[in-house]
């Protein structure tokens, strides 16, 4: 490459061209920003940067082999940023959300998302499952689960969500 600067141009410009086509395709403002650098880092500092309350990204990129893990690259920038990180298979099947699935436990962090999902809930007028798991050895604490739940629907109905919720005991659960 003679010039380094006129791939920066050309790509500057079909960047501008794709932003200008999304927001009249779809109603939304765009701001087309070319940016080199560490891809997760330069994501974390745009966030910082636009004040982002939600990063979207691809479950995979083009390098990915395997449609059962995270790319790496969405791996690191869930790590990397404070704000949520919602992830998109490559290909969906039909544009928003009719129902979201909730899955919360007994752990400390577990209604951090509520807010999230409530929020994706009223913008598509989706119907939250609320699915509490616990195992065995947590028995004697389901009720702070029928608690968190009594919590998450009282939250959906102050903001107008339907929600049904079911706790459910597992052999599966995901060691902390």
């Amino acid at each position: 490459i003679k010039k380094p600067s006129a791939v920066s141009d050309i790509l500057s410009e079909k960047l501008s061209v794709e932003a200008a086509r999304i927001q009249k395709e779809y109603a939304v403002k765009t701001i087309p920003v070319f940016s080199t650098g560490n891809i997760t880092t330069e994501i974390a500092n745009l966030t910082d940067e636009f004040e982002a309350d939600l990063i979207i990204m691809g479950t995979q990129g083009s390098d990915s082999k395997n449609e059962g893990f995270l790319g790496s690259n969405t791996y690191r920038t869930i790590n990397k940023c404070s704000v949520p990180v919602l992830t998109v298979s490559s290909n969906p099947t039909k544009k928003g959300f009719e129902t979201i699935l909730l899955p919360i436990d007994l752990s400390a962090h577990t209604r951090q998302k509520v807010t999230s999902a409530i929020q994706m809930a009223k913008l598509f007028t989706s119907h939250i499952h609320v699915l509490g798991l616990y195992n065995d050895s947590e028995e004697v604490d389901k009720f702070k689960l029928d608690v968190y739940l009594k919590q998450i629907e009282k939250e959906c109905l102050k903001h107008k969500v339907a929600m049904t919720s079911l706790a459910v005991k597992t052999t599966n659960k995901v060691k902390r």
